[in-house]
C-alpha cells in the first residue's frame, strides 16, 4: 500500500500518546505487547519501529512527510488503526481527523488571548488567536498575533489539559501554554498559564486566559492594551473580570531575575 508518510507516523504517535507510552523502541515494544493482548494477534515491533518510526522520521528531517511510500505490512497498520476506533487502516486514512476528541474539535476557531504584560508594566494585553486544522498533521495548529510578532505552533490534548507550543517567525522566541479543558465540549473560556523566555534571557510565567469568539472571524480580531493601574478597563464584562483578576502582579506573574550562576549560592 502506498500512502503519504505522515499518516502512519502520526497514527503511531497518537496511539503511543493515548496509551501513555514513549515514542521510541522501548515504548513501541510495550505497544506491541498491548496490541497482541487486546486484539488477540501477534504484533511485530520491528515494523512499527523500523518501517514507521525510523523510516518516516528520516523523511521528516528531510521535509518530505507528504511523500507517498510503500508499506507492506497492512495487517500491522490495521491493528494500529483499531487502537483509535477504526475498522482498518483504509478507513482511518480516508478521514485522519475523525479521531480528534470532541474537546479538541470544539477548540477550532477564533479566540482572544489575555495576559498581563509584565510585573512593572501593569498592562493587560489582548491578542487574536486561531486554532485550525491542516491536512498534513493530526495536531491542531495555532496562530497568535502578539504585538509585532506572529507566533505559530500546535496544540495537543493530554489528560484534561491543552498544551500549546509556539515559536515566532524568526524562531527567536518561544511560548508555552497549559490550559485546563477537562471534558468540556464547548468551552467559552479556558484558564491556564504561560511560560516563556524573554529576549533578555529571563524565565517568566503567569496566568493566561482564552475567550472563544463565536460570531467573529480571526481576521476581524484586533490587539489591544489597557492600563491596569489607572483602572482603565475594557468594555465587555468578561474583559473587566479578567482585568480585575490580573490587577495584582503577585498573584499572576513570576519572573526569575537572579540565580544564574548555577550553584547553591543562587538560593541565598
Amino acid at each position: 500500500m502506498k500512502v503519504a508518510a505522515f499518516i502512519p507516523y502520526e497514527l503511531l504517535k497518537k496511539v503511543c500518546e493515548d496509551k501513555a507510552l514513549t515514542l521510541d523502541r522501548k515504548g513501541i515494544i510495550k505497544l506491541c505487547d498491548m496490541i497482541s493482548e487486546e486484539q488477540d494477534t501477534v504484533a511485530d515491533h520491528r515494523f512499527y519501529y523500523e518501517s514507521v518510526f525510523i523510516r518516516v522520521g528520516n523523511l521528516a528531517r528531510e521535509g518530505k512527510l507528504n511523500k507517498e511510500i510503500e508499506f507492506r505490512n497492512i495487517d500491522a497498520l490495521d491493528n494500529l488503526a483499531k487502537c483509535v476506533g477504526f475498522e482498518d487502516f483504509d478507513s482511518y486514512k480516508e478521514n485522519p481527523f475523525s479521531n480528534l476528541s470532541p474537546e479538541l474539535k470544539s477548540c477550532i476557531g477564533a479566540w482572544y488571548y489575555y495576559v498581563r504584560e509584565n510585573k512593572e508594566g501593569n498592562v493587560l494585553l489582548r491578542s487574536p488567536m486561531k486554532i485550525y486544522q491542516v491536512s498534513d498533521s493530526l495536531n491542531l495548529q495555532v496562530e497568535l498575533i502578539g504585538g509585532t510578532r506572529i507566533f505559530t505552533g500546535y496544540v495537543v490534548k493530554k489528560n484534561e489539559a491543552l498544551f500549546f507550543h509556539l515559536n515566532d517567525q524568526q524562531k527567536l522566541k518561544q511560548m508555552h501554554f497549559v490550559f485546563k479543558i477537562g471534558l468540556t465540549i464547548h468551552p467559552q473560556v479556558l484558564q491556564g498559564v504561560i511560560s516563556a523566555y524573554t529576549s533578555g534571557g529571563v524565565p517568566v510565567a503567569g496566568r493566561a486566559f482564552l475567550v472563544k469568539q463565536v460570531n467573529k472571524k480571526y481576521e476581524e480580531l484586533d490587539t489591544q492594551k489597557w492600563l491596569l493601574h489607572k483602572q482603565v478597563f475594557p468594555d465587555t464584562e468578561w474583559e473587566k473580570s479578567i482585568a480585575k483578576i490580573l490587577e495584582k502582579p503577585e498573584n499572576n506573574y513570576i519572573r526569575v531575575d537572579n540565580g544564574f550562576q548555577m550553584n547553591l549560592e543562587d538560593l541565598e
